[in-house]
């Protein structure tokens, strides 16, 4: 519940008028109801939410799905440095 509130909180701080059923509606949008063939796009926006909450490091993921079976993945790393 705590995780949900930061969540929130930090959506509201650019769409200050949303309400919360609608963000989490947002996140959940993301299910795929389709079926197990052709081409579907994979994507966690926040890959470690305790570090992105805490405004350290998490990642960006986007896989493509084919046919059931991943083909390809790329991380983002926003709060990587780039000296290491």
């Amino acid at each position: 519940a705590v995780h949900r509130r930061r969540v929130v909180s930090f959506f509201r701080e650019v769409h200050p008028h949303v309400a919360e059923d609608d963000v989490l509606s947002y996140i959940d949008g993301g299910f795929h109801n389709g079926g197990g063939t052709g081409f579907m796009w994979a994507l966690d926006p926040i890959d470690g939410t305790k570090g992105f909450l805490r405004r350290d490091q998490y990642a960006v993921a986007l896989g493509l799905v084919r046919d059931g079976r991943p083909v390809l993945g790329v991380l983002g790393c926003p709060s990587l440095p780039w000296d290491q």
